[in-house]
């Protein structure tokens, strides 16, 4: 990872919601109510008692539950999130729809960042030299310890939002994923399901299991309570409030 230009990583949409009961009745029709209306997603297999969809061509998963509902995003555009944002919303409403969802507990968005490092002490270093830092007591210090490194973790609020924001160097093996469409015989596919079999075997081929260096920015946006989810104006917002206050500590490093 020799580049020095800084990378959306990836972007995870959550809602959660208390009553989702109907998800025991309707998993099915909603999995299959996605797969008509948006071509690119297909099910997955899934042990966890959950709904699974997998769209290889753009890295994206979506994972449903009786209380909860993720859609997240690896290496998106960050110059072009509001189709990603709009596909979201327009999924979340079948979801919403075939659930009976009124009520909702959580909405949240969360971005993650990477800028690339030759190494892990390169890292720590620059983290150490970030405006974004952790003050160590005096008594501390004039006993002889100095600080090595540092990963930090802050919550702050705003307009009833919270935001809760986490840097450090990070050293990450990413592998081949063997998912469920990979490890289904392609022979009792339908042609959809075949086309993202060989789509999520490209992405897989382009991973490497080298170790990345680099330092993280994570940044969980979060309203508790909303009383409606306007998914795509949420993102949009959030993402907006992460590109002008948090993103320039990254930036700056």
């Amino acid at each position: 990872m020799s580049a020095k230009e800084i990378s959306l990583e990836r972007v995870v949409f959550e809602a959660r919601y208390p009553y989702g009961h109907l998800f025991y009745d309707r998993c099915g029709q909603t999995l299959l109510d996605i797969e008509n209306n948006f071509y690119d997603w297909v099910a997955a297999v899934d042990d966890n008692n959950t709904g699974v969809l997998q769209n290889p061509n753009a890295d994206a998963r979506i994972i449903i539950s009786n209380n909860t509902f993720n859609f997240m995003v690896k290496r998106p555009n960050p110059d072009n999130l509001e189709p990603l944002f709009y596909e979201c919303q327009e999924i979340f409403k079948i979801v919403e729809n075939n659930f009976g969802l009124d009520v909702y507990t959580r909405m949240g968005l969360r971005p993650n960042w990477l800028k690339p490092t030759e190494s892990a002490e390169e890292a720590d270093a620059r983290v150490l030299g970030s405006s974004l830092t952790v003050s160590v007591p005096e008594e501390i210090t004039t006993n002889g310890f100095v600080m090595q490194k540092q990963n930090v973790l802050i919550a702050l609020q705003k307009d009833g939002f919270e935001y809760r924001v986490e840097m450090g160097g990070i050293i990450r093996a990413e592998g081949i994923d063997p998912a469920s469409l990979i490890r289904q015989d392609p022979k009792s596919m339908s042609e959809n399901q075949r086309n993202a079999r060989l789509a999520a075997m490209k992405r897989a081929a382009e991973y490497r299991a080298n170790p990345k260096y680099g330092i993280q920015l994570d940044v969980d946006c979060v309203l508790y309570g909303p009383k409606e989810l306007k998914v795509m104006e949420f993102s949009l917002r959030q993402m907006e409030i992460v590109l002008n206050n948090f993103l320039p500590i990254l930036q700056g490093i």
